[in-house]
Formats: structure tokens, C-alpha cells, sequence
């Protein structure tokens, strides 16, 4: 259950050069962690991802104000 969460987690980072590609995807399913250990393939920071999604956080935070759900 873990593999597919952390899997999950890859496969939705914000800058596609951290995710995993297709090969590792199936390596992973098959067993394979070792997959999430490769070199150059480091976590995504809490900074990173608010500066990918800085315009997507202004509109929820927008929407949120005006009080639409």
C-alpha cells in the first residue's frame, strides 16, 4: 500500500523532471523500490511546489474569499 501512496506521490509532483517515467512506474508496481532511491531524483520542497503553483494557490485563495465552493 505504501509503494502505491509514495508512487502517487511521484507521479504528481509539480515539475515533471521529478516524476517518475514509465519504465520506473512499472519496475515500482512490479517490487522494485529501489526505483525511488535512483540518484538526481530528489524530493520536490514545500518552496519548490509553491512557486510551481503560485498562480493556481492566488485563484483558490480568490475563489475561497468570494465564498464559492
Amino acid at each position: 500500500m505504501m509503494r502505491l501512496i509514495k508512487l502517487g506521490i511521484g507521479c504528481t509532483r509539480s515539475n515533471p523532471r521529478l516524476r517518475p517515467n514509465m519504465r520506473q512506474i512499472v519496475r515500482i508496481l512490479d517490487g522494485n523500490d529501489k526505483c525511488f532511491m535512483e540518484e538526481g531524483k530528489k524530493e520536490e520542497s514545500m518552496k519548490e511546489w509553491r512557486q510551481m503553483n503560485a498562480s493556481s494557490l492566488s485563484l483558490i485563495k480568490r475563489i475561497q474569499a468570494l465564498g464559492i465552493q
